[in-house]
């Protein structure tokens, strides 16, 4: 009995041992990721490799009892099966691929990952500790295998198809994607379905099958602008350059709105009340374009309302009216009859011309055009003087009767110049549509245009002081309108 007791110390002499070296570790790392030296997922893998060593010692060097023996192996498994998982996910995918290396690494490969190995531990589990036959489990009979298949399809279906999804990656979190109709933000990925936040703070859970198979519309790849259409309907009576002037006003002057050169408005269809225009814009936020749609509109209507453009209601009426009084275009059709432009132009011709245009009235010191500005518009001056501008100093004086903007119009170059008023006065505005209009219905006006491109040619090559083929550029320009024009 003495002998036994006495024998105690020196038999628990290895365990006491291991548990003070254990103790010391612990302690000496916990130190050492409190000063930053070590980090905490490092401090583990250590942790567990030393916990190995000691398992693996006492069950090979010390003899133990027979019912013990099994279980310490098991305990073995387990802190290996964890030294593995905190080696390959937790070191290796988060620290090394994603802090280091920025690779993202979706949470269904971390959870796979961890699934596999746990996997192959537990068949270790079963095959060394409790001696299973591997064989009589990994080949089920053939109901069996159908019975687990069928009730286990939707879940299967949903897991592959997580795999594809973040194997083709069509998309990452925080992308504004559109699935089912709804235009939402990826919130989370995993292995069964995709969570996704909708423009209407709503969660929405879609199975991964679902996804894989129907459309899905990614606005943040290549890059999140994106380009938005909407339409609005506009009376009959109102020019489209005057509509399309209102509304480009309202795009360049929005903060939210990129790439403003992109912007358009075109005129999509004549409708049974209105004439419906199509508006384009780019936005670099594609979760705003709700809020950006609305400034948008809102804008439109206090501009329509502002230069009194209607926008007629959706329904047919009969409306009991006098005829209103035609306005007296005789004074603009007399002033662009006696331009070199319209020589042998009918008055009719003009008329419908001053008809189709916009007249503005200008304050002085108002800037018309701008340098390098793009343009699809030319000028007739009907009362006043204007300056055009080239290094901040006028280089000429336009009064009534000349016009500018014929080169942007009939060729789509940038303006070459800046114009302003000198005086209070009044432009008529000519677009490329109703001068394509006037063209159609006067041939007599190319060989006017033809002679200007002549003129303009030899100015430029005289201020240039260039000896260039004035009448090979003559012939360039030409070509260029016809083009342009749908001539060629």
């Amino acid at each position: 009995m003495i002998e036994s007791i006495l024998a105690l110390p020196v038999q628990a002499h290895p365990w006491l041992v291991a548990l003070g070296s254990f103790v010391v570790l612990w302690v000496l790392l916990r130190i050492l990721v409190r000063l930053r030296w070590v980090s905490l997922n490092a401090a583990h893998v250590f942790q567990l490799a030393v916990l190995i060593l000691i398992c693996e010692g006492i069950r090979t060097r010390m003899p133990l009892p027979v019912f013990l023996a099994p279980w310490l192996k098991a305990l073995e498994l387990v802190l290996m099966a964890l030294f593995t998982i905190q080696v390959v996910v937790k070191l290796y995918i988060g620290q090394y691929l994603e802090h280091r290396r920025r690779v993202f690494v979706a949470r269904i490969i971390r959870d796979l990952t961890t699934v596999l190995i746990i996997a192959l531990f537990a068949l270790l589990f079963l095959r060394l500790v409790l001696n299973v036959n591997l064989a009589a489990i990994l080949t089920p009979s053939a109901i069996l295998t159908a019975i687990i298949g069928l009730s286990m399809q939707d879940t299967i279906g949903n897991f592959i198809a997580g795999l594809i999804i973040q194997t083709e990656k069509p998309f990452d979190l925080d992308d504004w994607i559109e699935v089912d109709g709804h235009r939402a933000q990826v919130r989370e990925m995993n292995w069964r379905y995709t969570k996704i936040e909708t423009t209407d703070k709503i969660y929405m859970i879609i199975p991964n099958n679902k996804i894989s198979t129907d459309k899905v519309i990614n606005y943040s790849k290549p890059t999140p602008v994106v380009k938005e259409f909407i339409t609005i309907g506009v009376s009959y009576n109102v020019p489209p350059v005057k509509v399309k002037q209102a509304v480009l006003a309202i795009l360049k002057a929005n903060p939210h709105i990129v790439q403003k050169d992109d912007s358009a408005v075109l005129l999509h269809e004549c409708g049974d009340s209105s004439i419906v225009y199509r508006i384009e814009y780019m936005i670099a936020d594609p979760g705003s374009h709700r809020k950006i749609r609305d400034e948008v509109f809102s804008a439109i209507w206090y501009q329509f309302k502002k230069h009194a453009i209607e926008i007629p209601y959706p329904i047919r009426t009969v409306i009991m009216q006098q005829p209103q009084a035609q306005a007296d275009l005789r004074e603009p059709v007399r002033l662009l009859g006696s331009l070199p432009l319209f020589a042998g132009v009918s008055p009719e011709g003009l008329e419908h011309l001053v008809r189709f245009g916009l007249t503005h009235t200008i304050a002085p010191g108002h800037v018309v055009v701008r340098d390098q500005e793009p343009g699809d518009s030319m000028f007739f001056i009907l009362h006043g003087d204007f300056n055009v501008m080239q290094d901040r100093r006028i280089a000429k004086v336009l009064h009534t009767g000349d016009f500018f903007g014929e080169m942007s119009l009939l060729t789509g170059d940038k303006r070459m110049a800046q114009v302003e008023a000198a005086t209070r006065g009044s432009l008529l505005e000519i677009d490329r549509s109703a001068f394509k209009i006037l063209i159609e219905t006067e041939p007599a006006v190319l060989h006017q245009i033809e002679t200007i491109f002549g003129d303009r040619c030899k100015a430029n090559a005289e201020m240039a002081r260039s000896k260039a083929d004035v009448e090979a550029l003559k012939v360039s320009l030409f070509q260029r309108f016809k083009k342009r024009f749908g001539l060629a």
